[in-house]
């Protein structure tokens, strides 16, 4: 997902419902169903962002979303 697709979906969300604006954001795993029930909850606390042309991003940036249990 790119930022610009992450900011418009975020922005449609607020139009629609401008009241979830103070909810936590919580980042579900979907790659172990087998095991959905044991997985941890994580929540996002943070951003780092990378831009193009940066030391180790010389050929493409990035935005890094960080969350702890």
């Amino acid at each position: 997902m790119t930022i610009k697709k992450l900011h418009r979906l975020l922005s449609d969300m607020m139009k629609e419902h401008p009241e979830c604006a103070s909810l936590p954001v919580r980042l579900e795993l979907t790659d172990d169903e087998e095991n959905y029930d044991q997985l941890a909850n994580y929540w996002l606390i943070d951003y780092e962002l990378h831009s193009t042309g940066m030391s180790g991003y010389e050929e493409e940036g990035e935005l890094k979303l960080i969350g702890e249990q």
